[in-house]
Formats: C-alpha cells, sequence, structure tokens
C-alpha cells in the first residue's frame, strides 16, 4: 500500500487543485477527495486511503462530521438494508455474500495540529434506530469547523466487496465497485431545501433508496492485477505498470461521487462524438452491442443538449455486465453508467436503448442537478423518466419506440403509463414520501411512473413549448446545487407567469397537491348518453379540466369543457339531430385517468347492448320454458 505521502506527490505533481486539467465547470467544490485504493481480486478486498478536503458550507460552527459506510448494508442480516430487503433467497450461509467498511483510522489535521479520532467513531441509525445498521457514523471534534473553513480528514479503510446483491459488488471477475469509501454526509445550512437550521443529512442505505453528496474534485490512484481493465469516473491521466499489477489515475472535476468496474474479460470500444469520448466496456458475448449502446448514447446526448444544455463532462463510460452480474445493471454514476442487456436481444426490441438512455438522462438528473435520492426520488427518477420516453419517441416513433416486431407495436409511454393505471393499488401512497416509506411494490410506480404520467399530462395542457422553457430554466438554476421538489414547482410556477401561460391557473400548486402529496385517483367517466343530453362523473378524487367531444347524427360536434370539480355533470342540447356518440378528453389530454374504458359511450353502443341483454334473456327464457315443459312431459 502506498503511504499518504506517496498521494500527495502524485497530486501535487498531477496539480490538480492549483491548475486543473480537465475543462472547469460552475460548482461550488464542498467534499474534495484525494484516495488511494488497492483491488485484490483473488481475496475481493480493497484497501485505500484518502484524504478529504471538506469546506464548511455554512455559518454554523461544526462540531461533529457525520458519513456513509454504504457497503456494511452487507455486513450482516439484521442491516436495515436486508431487514427491508429479505435474505430467504441469499445463501446467508456463503461467507463470500457479505461485505463491509472498516475505518482503521481517520485522522483530522492541519499545520497546526493532528488529533486522531478513530475511537470517537459511533454508529448511528438517524432513520430507524436499529442498533443493527452500521451504514452511518459520526464523529466528535475535538477542534471545530468554523464557518467557510477547509477541514482535512485523512482515512485509512479496509473494505471486504460484498457479492453482488444490489447495485455494486463482484460476480467472479466482474466488479462494479460503487459507494466503496467512507464518504461524507451532506451538511445543509439553514435555508437549503428544507432545512430550518443547520444539519446532517446523511442517511441509512435502504433498498429503495440511492444517494446523496456533495460536489467535489476527485484524484483516484486505482491498483488493479496487471490483466485486468477498468472503466471509472472521470478521465485516466496516467497508467504505470508494476510486476503483476498496474495504477491507473484518474481525475473527476465538480462531480457528486466516484465509481469505478473492473475486469479481465472486458472489451474496450471508444469514440469521440461533440468532444466527447464515449467509452464502451463489454464482456465478449456481448461486443456486437456496442454500436448499440453508441447510438443510445449519441441520441440522448443530441436531445439533452439541445433541450437542457451541454453535457459537461469530457468523457461518459458504459458498462455492460455479465448476466452473472445482472444486479449491478441499470445504475448510473457520475461520468460511469451500468446498462442492462440480454443475450440476442434483437434490434426492435428496444429495452437495451431504454435502459441506456435511462442511465445517461441521469447525467442531468441526479450528477448535475443533484437532489436527494433518499427523500424525493421523483425528483430525479420521475424527471428522468419522462426524458427518457422523449428521447425514445423522437428517434423511435411514439406507438413503436420499445418494441416493433411481428406486428406488435408498443411504445415507452403507453407501456410505462399502464404500469401506473394498471397498478394494483395506485392510490398505496403518496408519491412525495421517502424512499425507504414505500411499501414493497410500490416505490417504482410512484416514484417512476406516476411523475412521468403527470408531467405528461401537463405537456398536453400547458404544450410543449412551455414544457421546454419550464425544464431549461430548471436545468440552468439548478445545475450543480441541491434542489428540493418545491424549487421545481416554483420554477414551473415562475415560468408559467413570464409566459402569461394560464391554462390550468395561474399557478400549479393545486394540481401538485393532488397528484404529488396526494394519494387520490383520476377517473372520468361517461355515464348516459340520451337524444339530447350527457351525463358525466367524477368517479375518483382527483379534480381536472375536463374536455368532451359530442358527436350528433347530421355530423355536427361540440366540444365541451368542464372543470371537472363537481360530482356530476350535464350537458343538455336542443339540437335537431340525435346525439350519436360523446367522448371525455378525445384529445387524450389527461393520462392521469386510470380508466379510459368508461369515457365514451354512443347510441349504437346502447342498441347493441340492448339486443345483447334481449337476445340473453330470450335465450334463457326459451331454456327455462323448455325445462318447465318437460317435467309435464
Amino acid at each position: 500500500m502506498k503511504t499518504f505521502f506517496s498521494i500527495i506527490s502524485i497530486f501535487i505533481s498531477l496539480n490538480c487543485f492549483s491548475q486543473p486539467l480537465l475543462p472547469q465547470v460552475n460548482s461550488v467544490q464542498i467534499a474534495n477527495y484525494q484516495i488511494d485504493a488497492k483491488l485484490d481480486a483473488e481475496r475481493k478486498t480493497l484497501e485505500g486511503n484518502l484524504i478529504l478536503f471538506w469546506k464548511n458550507p455554512s455559518q454554523d460552527t461544526i462540531k461533529e462530521l457525520q458519513f456513509h459506510l454504504y457497503w456494511n448494508a452487507f455486513k450482516n442480516s439484521r442491516s436495515t438494508f436486508l431487514q427491508e430487503r429479505g435474505v430467504n433467497d441469499l445463501n446467508i450461509n456463503d461467507k463470500d455474500l457479505w461485505g463491509n467498511i472498516e475505518i482503521l483510522s481517520l485522522i483530522h489535521f492541519d499545520s497546526t495540529f493532528e488529533e486522531n479520532l478513530t475511537s470517537a467513531l459511533q454508529f448511528i441509525s438517524p432513520d430507524d434506530s436499529n442498533p443493527d445498521d452500521q451504514t452511518v457514523a459520526k464523529v466528535s471534534l475535538k477542534n471545530f469547523i468554523f464557518p467557510e473553513k477547509i477541514a482535512k480528514i485523512k482515512i485509512h479503510f479496509s473494505s471486504k466487496i460484498p457479492k453482488i446483491i444490489a447495485r455494486s459488488g463482484f460476480s467472479q471477475d466482474y466488479f462494479l465497485i460503487g459507494q466503496w469509501f467512507p464518504k461524507i454526509g451532506v451538511y445543509e445550512p439553514a435555508g437549503m431545501r428544507f432545512a430550518q437550521k443547520g444539519q446532517w443529512n446523511c442517511h441509512q442505505y435502504h433498498r429503495n433508496s440511492e444517494f446523496y453528496a456533495d460536489f467535489g474534485n476527485y484524484l483516484v490512484n486505482i491498483s488493479v492485477p496487471q490483466n485486468f481493465v477498468v472503466g471509472a469516473t472521470g478521465m485516466l491521466k496516467n497508467e504505470q505498470i508494476l510486476g503483476k499489477t498496474k495504477t491507473l489515475t484518474f481525475q473527476a472535476d465538480s462531480v457528486i461521487d466516484f465509481a469505478f468496474a473492473a475486469s479481465p474479460l472486458f472489451e474496450v470500444f471508444e469514440k469521440n462524438y461533440n468532444d466527447v469520448k464515449i467509452k464502451v466496456l463489454l464482456f465478449p458475448e456481448h461486443e456486437h452491442f456496442a454500436q448499440r449502446y453508441f447510438s443510445a448514447i449519441e441520441k440522448s446526448m443530441n436531445f439533452l443538449s439541445k433541450n437542457l444544455g451541454k453535457y459537461p463532462h469530457p468523457v461518459i463510460t458504459l458498462i455492460s455486465p455479465p448476466f452473472s452480474g445482472y444486479n449491478s445493471a441499470g445504475m448510473e454514476y457520475p461520468m460511469l453508467v451500468v446498462g442492462e442487456v440480454f443475450v440476442g436481444n434483437p434490434q426492435n426490441f428496444r429495452f437495451l436503448e431504454l435502459v441506456t438512455i435511462h442511465e445517461f438522462t441521469h447525467q442531468y438528473f441526479m450528477s448535475l442537478v443533484a437532489t436527494n435520492e433518499f427523500e424525493e426520488a421523483w425528483l430525479d427518477e420521475g424527471i428522468t423518466t419522462y426524458f427518457e420516453t422523449q428521447i425514445m419517441n423522437e428517434y423511435f416513433g411514439e406507438k413503436t419506440s420499445l418494441l416493433e416486431m411481428f406486428g406488435l407495436k408498443i411504445g415507452t409511454f403507453d407501456f410505462q403509463k399502464n404500469l401506473y393505471t394498471f397498478a394494483e393499488n395506485p392510490k398505496i401512497a403518496e408519491t412525495s414520501l421517502k424512499s425507504w416509506e414505500f411499501s414493497e411494490n410500490s416505490y417504482a410506480v410512484l416514484s417512476y411512473y406516476k411523475p412521468l404520467v403527470w408531467l405528461k399530462t401537463l405537456e398536453k395542457n400547458i404544450g410543449s413549448e412551455t414544457m421546454d422553457k419550464i425544464f431549461r430554466k430548471y436545468f440552468e438554476k439548478w445545475k450543480f446545487k441541491h434542489p428540493c421538489g418545491e424549487d421545481f414547482i416554483a420554477t414551473i410556477n415562475e415560468t408559467l407567469a413570464e409566459s402569461h401561460n394560464e391554462k390550468l391557473g395561474a399557478d400549479l400548486n393545486w394540481f401538485f397537491y393532488q397528484v404529488l402529496y396526494g394519494t387520490n385517483i383520476c377517473d372520468y367517466k361517461m355515464a348516459k348518453i340520451h337524444d339530447s343530453e350527457i351525463i358525466l362523473h367524477r368517479m375518483g378524487e382527483i379534480t381536472f379540466p375536463v374536455e368532451i367531444l359530442v358527436h350528433f347524427e347530421n355530423g355536427k360536434e361540440i366540444l365541451e369543457k368542464w372543470d371537472g370539480k363537481s360530482r356530476t355533470k350535464t350537458f343538455r342540447y336542443n339540437e335537431k339531430s340525435a346525439i350519436l356518440w360523446a367522448k371525455i378528453d378525445p384529445f387524450q389530454k389527461n393520462f392521469l385517468d386510470i380508466n379510459l374504458q368508461n369515457n365514451s359511450l354512443s347510441q349504437e353502443n346502447n342498441s347493441a347492448a340492448r339486443w345483447k341483454y334481449l337476445v340473453k334473456f330470450l335465450f334463457w327464457t326459451e331454456n327455462l320454458l323448455q325445462f318447465v315443459s318437460s317435467i309435464f312431459v
């Protein structure tokens, strides 16, 4: 293992903080890391030293630090993560299953002092008070950190890499290394997000939750077996081979995390596109998918650059895991995404593209607009899913973007909308819950698909041009910051006011009160239709403006508008011609309506229904008479 002095000498030679090697982006650097790590592929361990330069972002005097130790979720079966997940499908007697992070030493130092705080480390469980969960630790300081001052922390740590259960770990000789080092939490000053006073935001690792971290610069040395190929966050700045080991140096500026993947079996494909190096690391059985991966990333980059802003980093790396490492698939880290593919995935079944586009979009919503995934999962997952469907529709067609085979056509939005509208219980919880508060099957429905549905509903009602303005403003204002849901809603309301767009009202607080903070559903029903009137019922609790198209026998049509607030509404007409049919939401503006089967009626259908029941009645009457007559024969 290299000493801290060897780390420092490398960092000084690279001049990472005084003369950056990468193009600078506009972020406030709070947590800067210098890390030296060695991967032991045989023992499945990581040994590491790091120096953290942490800036107090507040006017508070900081008396303690809090750290995430994510891999301790796999330290025992009683951790909060595994209690929420369950272990029935795991071989808990397999010693390779388990993982952990152990802090061997923690030193707070400066030019005037050095204090060893290792013995002061204490595990805490701020979310559920679980005494067996060790995914968060705190340490009290003897030398406090004053407002806007920088603290220097040296940490020596050792990690046992778990088998891949979720998101990271190892499978055979494939390693996906994410959330692998002691990572400082986010100190939120008063007024930031929901903080009424300065506070640490450092949640335990939960089954459903992902992550939250401050921006910083990373310079990371990774030592691996000489035959291993590595893909990582950041640019490769140096590679040094010493015997059977090689050390790679990566630099990443203005990012919230650092992750890497390593395997001796990776095949490397590279190309430059719009001043960005795209790297794709594939297992041999997936190498024929390389061009599809490149194409999906390029399409994402084109669309998001045009509609939001230019991708600010010099590289993006995609990892395609082996089937045995499938549980690491579909993940996102800064400048690094993990794809998802099935062997034999046909060209017109675009699941590969769907996942790749989704994960690249997270480079914008999660990595650049760095929301708190623990507390407001919808704010990155829902918005990412919205843009994912926009990109898929743009390049593959609205009705064919997901599947176009054997005459079967499925659009991405239609498919994902149905995951909400056909959910077993779409009223099960509010979308605004913290990620660990969702029941087992509701997290994805309410964090991904319901927000997609109401975002698409907004777009249809306020117009795509206004929707584009909203997202451009939101991205420009909040990139390299930590917004919350209220900031997103405020951006919507501000943009509507600036655009003089009052199609849904002066502000949309009434809308979000229902779809984000409430559990109710939307369902409007065409209840009855007569020659000269129609009757509508509001079956659900959500109220939303309703359009109704009424069609008369002579071909005349009338478009009615209703605020949708009352429980029932009747429209009467003095027309010479009778009503032939009527339909709710004829132009498909309200995707929240969970039952489209009751949205229309016609006189023809009513007549057909009457004949159907009449025929059934005659059939059963005939059979009954035959039965009765047979008794008396």
